[in-house]
């Protein structure tokens, strides 16, 4: 939320995304609404301006990313690292970053055989655009940040 919104749950990009994880109604939003809901929809505006509702969903997509989409990532640092990027970029986005392919099942076992710095590396280097980049370098650096402020 931080990262997103700087904890402004009227927030709103110009992709559109909302609230204050910023969620994409027809794309995260489509996938969290069919699983939250178990039918075919999407948030609204309004829905995603409500703080419960918005942590609700940016927090079930992260689910998401990281157990259904990411899931044959072995290394946890690593799944959390292309999990972060997937948040902002999509899991197609991360595969394509290591196999020119929006196919996970190809780009797990590349992902599976780096370190963990490794894959945050090329990440770095070979994800289409800088947004993701710069968005995986801010939420990382945060995490420490925060897990310093709380003895985590």
């Amino acid at each position: 939320m931080h990262t997103e919104s700087n904890f402004n749950p009227f927030a709103k990009s110009h992709i559109p995304a909302f609230g204050l994880m910023q969620i994409v109604p027809r794309s995260a939003g489509r996938d969290v609404y069919f699983y939250l809901f178990k039918k075919k929809g999407q948030p609204t505006a309004s829905y995603l301006y409500n703080g419960a509702n918005n942590i609700e969903m940016g927090s079930t997509y992260l689910h998401i990313l990281y157990y259904r989409y990411l899931r044959k990532i072995k290394n946890p640092q690593s799944k959390l690292y292309c999990t972060i990027a997937a948040y902002n970029t999509g899991s197609g986005n991360i595969a394509w970053a290591f196999t020119r392919k929006n196919n996970m099942n190809r780009a797990a076992p590349k992902i599976n055989a780096m370190t963990a710095d490794e894959v945050y590396n090329h990440l770095q280097a070979n994800l289409k655009y800088d947004e993701p980049k710069n968005y995986l370098r801010r939420v990382t650096q945060r995490m420490g940040a925060y897990k310093k402020a709380y003895n985590l």
